[in-house]
Formats: C-alpha cells, sequence, structure tokens
C-alpha cells in the first residue's frame, strides 16, 4: 500500500533536499526535544511529533526517500502546470502578460467616474430632500454612502493618471 505525504519532510525537518543522513538524523533529535508530547504540553503536540518521525522514517531510508523525491517532483510539477494552464492567473509582472491598452484605461477611469457622480447625486438628493422636502431623519443616513464613495473614486482617478505615466 503506498502511503500518501501530507508534509514536505524536508520543510518539516528544517533540512535542505540534499541533506546528508547525519544532517537529518541531527535536526530530528533538535526537533524531538523540543515537540516530543512528554515535553511539549500543547494539544497538537503528538500530531507534531508524528509528522517529524514521519520525517525522519522515510529520509532515513534511501528507498523511501528516493520514492519521497519523485512524488515530491511530479508534485511540484504539475502544480506549476496548473498554475500557468489555469485562465486568467496571469501575473501582472510577468512579461507575458498584455501591458493595460486604452481600453483598459477608458474601462478604470469610466467606473472611478460613475462612482463619483454617484456619490455626488447621492449625498445632494439626501441633503437637498432633507432640508426642502421634509424627507424623514433617518434618510441622512444614505448621504453617508454617497460622501464614502467620493474619495475612493478620487483616489482611484488620482491612482491610474499617475500610474499611466510611469513604465508597467
Amino acid at each position: 500500500m503506498e502511503r500518501i505525504h501530507r508534509y514536505d519532510h524536508y520543510k518539516v525537518l528544517g533540512v535542505p533536499r540534499n541533506a546528508s543522513r547525519e544532517g537529518v538524523k541531527q535536526a530530528f533529535r533538535l526537533l524531538a526535544k523540543r515537540c516530543h508530547p512528554d515535553r511539549d504540553p500543547s494539544p497538537r503536540a503528538a500530531e507534531i511529533f508524528r509528522a517529524v518521525y514521519e520525517a525522519y522514517e522515510v529520509l532515513m531510508d534511501p528507498a523511501q526517500r528516493l520514492r519521497f523525491d519523485l512524488e515530491l517532483e511530479r508534485y511540484r510539477h504539475t502544480t506549476a502546470v496548473r498554475t500557468k494552464a489555469r485562465p486568467g492567473s496571469a501575473n501582472p509582472h510577468d512579461s507575458a502578460a498584455p501591458p493595460p491598452g486604452p481600453w483598459d484605461l477608458f474601462a478604470y477611469r469610466g467606473l472611478h467616474v460613475t462612482g463619483l457622480l454617484f456619490g455626488i447625486s447621492l449625498t445632494s438628493a439626501v441633503l437637498v430632500g432633507s432640508v426642502f422636502f421634509d424627507l424623514p431623519w433617518f434618510t441622512i443616513g444614505l448621504a453617508g454612502i454617497g460622501i464614502g464613495i467620493l474619495p475612493d473614486s478620487l483616489a482611484g482617478l488620482r491612482r491610474r493618471t499617475t500610474a499611466r505615466t510611469t513604465p508597467l
């Protein structure tokens, strides 16, 4: 029966992938002293110690270590392939990602201009209605929403304007 490992044993023991058997043994002894359930009163001490002991067992046995290294390499490879293949996961700082075009700038500005106009109209409508048309007092709370939108919209317009002048 093949065991599925939940942890990267090298990270559990805090050793590099090319660590010698002596280095693995030394790291295990240090961790075992610290996290053994007889010495560590935390409720997860037994679980942590099991993970440390499993890492020690696997890395000390050359056949198990080779299998684990292959499994780890395969996992890293499939994770990297899945990350690259996922649509919409392009890193904005990646050279493969296209720079924002004029349509993106138009949409960004339009969003913030719309927010600015909505905030101004909501605030002014509630205040004018409260003063001149005797709207109930609790409608003034709606003006707070409009006032809250204004700084965000203005900051967005300023941020995009300055970001446009600097290279991406």
